[in-house]
């Protein structure tokens, strides 16, 4: 029995349903498996136009996504870890990447039996989600149930284009439509058709989903190869849109990432508009096959020419885009400024912006630190202008690991890879140990303030222990700063070193001032305001290493400093 138009359509529309869920899963189990790495890689593979291209084409061909990729990368330009340059590098690499997607889908789906393995991989991976909630296993039994859904999604849409084609044909006025709007009759049709491909791919949120069901209607005869090639011009523009939407609210740098990308598909589109013709024929010479694998040639080809006219020129069109999007970065008032509520999706992209998030809390607490040093010298001609320093700062840390724990606890609800769950819950902790430093160094303001209150002072000889403990403190801080966004293997024993000085000194110290009060050298109460400051400098000194520990995956988690 024929399918009523009704019913052809509802095959494709839940056909494209299960190929999007199908490729969602599959997207999101390969970013979690692969996400440490996918990050390290974006991070380090960077340094010039080409290792950019080659890093943005290798982590979207892993992923199977240019627009997570490209949302990575905003978001990595957000946090100051990618400049414009580079990030408009991985971005013409990602272009690249992304049309592995249809060499899979031109290549198995039209040239073997979907059934024979679309089945099995979803039941594999449904059995593999079952025995490990949680595990790496069940992020790749999410993998295999996505890679089956999306070839079931694609037999799905198969069966019922095919239907579409005897209702197309036994209809004189929609064959003749079709050819009337084919690409071939002119530059109009091709812009026509650019224009459906955009909308199409804006409404599905996905090209890779638009490109399939392209295929599936040129491989059926339903389009021409021309038309086929013209609305796949239009997804790489329509694919642009996701990472635009992420950069909203983000900062400038963002926003100037997101423009580039869009920029540069809509410029390689009006060349690719104006050389239609020239470009089929090249593709038509380079891929003689079936319609399926041209169309899958004609989307890595124009990507492929678009990149090499563009990579000589990523300077001056990072030039182009500042001006594209003029304006200069504003400090943010908030205490979070890295972190967006749009990084969520991606928790490895999250997790980067965490740890500049965590720079800047090594900052601030530096900067208290120096704060009460600078009070502990100047005695109360600044008490009141320091104090009220010490306590802004101390209002921002804790604000800062009030918002940082509020946020990755909402991540930590997803399933994650065992990396990544010991990654956020080590990030927490980092964050903790930053607000306790803050409270010791409120609590040697309160000591001071007890100095000044009381009149006492300290000898000579106490100001120079004071300054000689603070300094090795002080070095800790910004050891921290230093690597918890750019680890070394070399940090830990460093941090160890002044770790152990620091324990060394504070023992020392305590023991020659209990001497000097024995002995009435030293007032009591100016005596124990030194201990207990020697105490503070011992504990900041502790969470450091705690932190240290911490960026260097080293720290048992059964301890902590109190």
């Amino acid at each position: 029995m024929q399918e009523t138009g009704l019913q052809i359509a509802l095959g494709v529309f839940g056909g494209l349903g299960v190929f999007l869920y199908g490729m969602r899963l599959m997207s999101q189990g390969l970013d979690s498996a692969g996400g440490p790495k996918m990050r390290q890689m974006l991070q380090s593979m960077t340094g010039n136009p080409i290792k950019s291209v080659l890093t943005g084409l290798l982590v979207t061909s892993v992923i199977q996504s240019s627009s997570a990729t490209t949302v990575m990368v905003v978001g990595l330009t957000h946090a100051g870890f990618l400049s414009l340059v580079q990030a408009i590098g991985v971005i013409l690499g990602a272009n690249i990447g992304t049309t592995m997607t249809g060499w899979i889908v031109a290549v198995l789906g039209f040239k073997f039996d979907i059934s024979t393995f679309a089945g099995p991989a979803v039941g594999v991976g449904v059995v593999l989600i079952f025995l490990g909630t949680g595990k790496r296993r069940a992020l790749w039994g999410e993998i295999l149930v996505g890679f089956g859904l999306l070839f079931l999604g694609l037999m799905f849409m198969q069966k019922s284009v095919a239907g579409m084609k005897d209702i197309i044909q036994a209809s004189p006025f929609m064959a003749g439509m079709l050819k009337t709007y084919s690409a071939q009759t002119g530059i109009f049709a091709v812009i026509l058709c650019v224009f459906i491909g955009t909308v199409l791919t804006i409404i599905l949120q996905s090209s890779s989903a638009t490109m399939a069901l392209t295929i599936n209607f040129a491989y059926q005869g339903l389009i021409d190869f021309p038309t086929a090639a013209a609305l796949i011009l239009g997804e790489n523009i329509g694919t642009t849109i996701t990472a635009y939407l992420a950069s909203l609210g983000m900062s400038l740098s963002a926003r100037r990432a997101a423009r580039a990308h869009m920029a540069f598909n809509v410029v390689g589109v009006v060349w690719a508009v104006v050389l239609f013709s020239p470009l089929l024929s090249l593709v038509t010479w380079l891929s003689p096959g079936n319609v399926a694998t041209r169309m899958a040639a004609f989307h890595t080809t124009f990507n492929i020419i678009n990149t090499m006219l563009f990579l000589p020129f990523v300077g001056a069109f990072a030039a182009f885009v500042v001006r594209l999007v003029p304006g200069e970065e504003k400090p943010e008032e908030r205490h979070l400024v890295y972190l967006e509520t749009t990084l969520m999706a991606t928790p490895e992209l999250a997790l980067v912006a965490t740890r500049k998030e965590l720079q800047r809390m090594a900052q601030k607490s530096i900067e208290m630190f120096r704060s009460v040093i600078q009070l502990f010298d100047q005695g109360q001609s600044k008490a009141v202008e320091l104090a009220k320093q010490v306590a802004r700062y101390e209002d921002e840390i804790d604000g800062l690991e009030r918002e940082l724990t509020t946020y990755l606890a909402q991540i930590i609800r997803e399933p994650l890879s065992g990396e990544t769950s010991a990654e956020v819950a080590a990030c927490m902790n980092m964050a903790h140990d930053f607000e306790k430093i803050g409270d010791h160094c409120e609590a040697i303001l309160r000591f001071l303030q007890r100095k000044y209150d009381k009149k006492l002072s300290f000898s000579e000889d106490g100001k120079e222990q004071v300054h000689a403990i603070a300094t090795l403190v002080e070095r800790a801080l910004q050891l921290l700063e230093k690597y918890v966004t750019d680890y070394d293997a070399n940090f830990i024993k460093e941090a160890l070193e002044l770790e152990q000085q620091i324990d060394k000194m504070r023992g020392e110290l305590r023991d020659a001032h209990i001497a000097r009060i024995v002995e009435g050298r030293c007032d009591a109460n100016t005596g124990l305001i030194f201990i207990d400051m020697l105490t503070s400098f011992e504990r900041i000194g502790d969470h450091a290493f705690n932190i240290a520990q911490y960026i260097s995956h080293q720290r048992d988690k059964s301890k902590s400093a109190a």
